[in-house]
């Protein structure tokens, strides 16, 4: 039996896509613990997974740019999920796109981590915002500092490599899964 890690940001749009994966690895014979905040036990521990709560200091996600609300939350989840995660040893870590912190327990632990993406897929070559509109992205300065300011203070704090507000959006891994409903709406086209 194989032991997989679930970390997720606690909002409906990102849990409820991965709970299917949950429930076949489950199903399976493996074993799963996902780690999220105390509202979503019940949604989780339903599947069959084993649920680990963390605080989260988020208050809902509101207005205001995400990638610095993931860089701040992972400060202070971090402490939280990270010896406990070291002390489960897990085969594979998973963890949705926007869990900066997710990430970060990873590369800390050096196991292996896949991203799951509540939405479009993304990497160094595609995504959302691409190299041209990367450079136009409406993020005032101030903020930006403050993201800069908070992704440096977790690479220091975990020894790890610097990374700018690209790498955050469009970062991947070795198996990068992309969580969309079978029914898409495709528009191609001038809108």
């Amino acid at each position: 039996m194989k032991k997989y890690i679930f970390l997720n940001v606690p909002a409906t749009g990102h849990v409820n896509p991965t709970l299917p994966i949950v429930q076949e690895l489950v199903q399976c014979g493996e074993q799963v613990i996902y780690y999220l905040t105390e509202e979503f036990r019940a949604i989780i521990e339903a599947t069959g997974a084993i649920f680990r709560p963390y605080e989260s200091f988020l208050g809902g996600f509101g207005p205001g740019p995400m990638p610095l609300k993931m860089a701040e939350e992972s400060r202070r989840v971090l402490p939280q999920v990270l010896e406990s995660i070291r002390a489960e040893q897990p085969d594979a870590l998973l963890y949705e796109a926007m869990c900066l912190w997710g990430r970060i327990v990873a590369q800390v632990l050096q196991v292996e981590a896949i991203v799951l993406r509540a939405s479009y897929a993304a990497n160094e070559h595609f995504g959302l915002f691409t190299a041209r509109s990367y450079a136009s992205m409406p993020f005032p300065s101030e903020l930006l500092e403050r993201f800069h300011a908070s992704s440096a203070e977790l690479s220091a704090t975990y020894h790890l490599p610097s990374f700018d507000l690209r790498q955050f959006v469009a970062h991947a891994e070795g198996l990068n899964v992309v969580l969309l409903p079978a029914q898409q709406n495709l528009i191609i086209g001038p809108g």
